[in-house]
């Protein structure tokens, strides 16, 4: 009946006996064709295609920022259903826009040192990804490989005198913590013993001390504690095993580094606490350092 009445033939309506058999049976969604030409509906299917990036370059460039922070953007098709940024979904980007933006920056642990790619990538309804537009932002100095050549010349003999000096200047400069801020105060280790190494048989130790007016974030042994501010004249940080950051029986290094706003090492300076073992010490670990 549907190919009867798509090609403008006339049918009788089995139905009705007293129909007249010279009328056109014609359907709901279906349209009766007075000249007897086809009307034909074509849906659009929404095909993929790659971002673009318009700021700060274009599409495979690198861009070299001097602060800490960069905002990138560009335009996908309409229609794109997500934009997705290395592995992070764009959460002001919604269905029906055509502009997105992200933004890089130390604060979101996004951008590090050096070169960072991101890769810019289209998602459909079904989450097909197109392919991505690349783009590299070169935060700070980037180390370059330097080929040295082998040197076959002997080297002078060294005294035991000249190779301790030696040691004993790498280690000065190692522990300096003189103040390289513009801030006012300095980095310094005020408790326990006032600063200075430290032999105890207690693993629950309160270290303290003070910093440079300028200091933005405080780290302390590779952990950042997360109750400094920017502002703030103090810092503490708690030792206890079974944060995983003290052991009996040995000497714990804690290495304590300020950083300004633009992430960059303001002074160091560190003390040493060895813990002498008893049999009440306790040695459960755990994931997680509070400060």
């Amino acid at each position: 009946w549907y190919l009867y009445n798509m090609e403008g033939k006339r049918i009788e309506n089995p139905v009705d006996s007293e129909a007249d058999s010279d009328t056109d049976v014609v359907k709901d969604n279906e349209v009766e064709d007075t000249e007897g030409e086809e009307e034909i509906t074509v849906t659009a299917v929404f095909e993929l295609e790659k971002p673009v990036i318009t700021s700060p370059v274009k599409n495979g460039e690198e861009f070299t920022i001097e602060g800490s922070s960069q905002k990138i953007e560009g335009t996908v098709k309409k229609g794109t259903a997500k934009v997705v940024v290395n592995t992070y979904t764009l959460q002001s980007f919604k269905k029906g826009d055509t502009d997105w933006y992200y933004n890089a920056s130390t604060q979101y642990k996004n951008l590090e040192k050096g070169k960072n790619e991101y890769k810019i990538y289209a998602v459909d309804e079904d989450g097909n990804k197109s392919e991505p537009a690349v783009i590299t932002l070169v935060y700070g100095e980037v180390e370059e490989e330097v080929e040295i050549e082998e040197d076959t010349t002997e080297e002078p003999a060294v005294s035991d005198t000249e190779e301790s000096d030696a040691a004993s200047s790498k280690d000065e400069e190692s522990t300096d913590t003189s103040a390289t801020s513009e801030g006012e105060g300095e980095l310094a280790i005020t408790e326990p013993n006032n600063g200075e190494d430290y032999t105890t048989t207690d693993t629950k130790i309160l270290i303290t001390g003070t910093v440079p007016s300028n200091a933005a974030k405080i780290v302390v042994s590779g952990y950042t504690l997360t109750s400094f501010n920017l502002g703030d004249k103090t810092w503490t940080y708690n030792t206890d095993p079974k944060y995983s950051n003290i052991t009996a029986g040995e000497d714990n290094t804690y290495k304590v580094t300020a950083y300004d706003e633009d992430d960059k090492v303001i002074a160091t300076t560190q003390i040493v606490i060895t813990v002498e073992e008893t049999e009440e010490v306790s040695t459960s670990s755990g994931d997680v350092v509070v400060d």
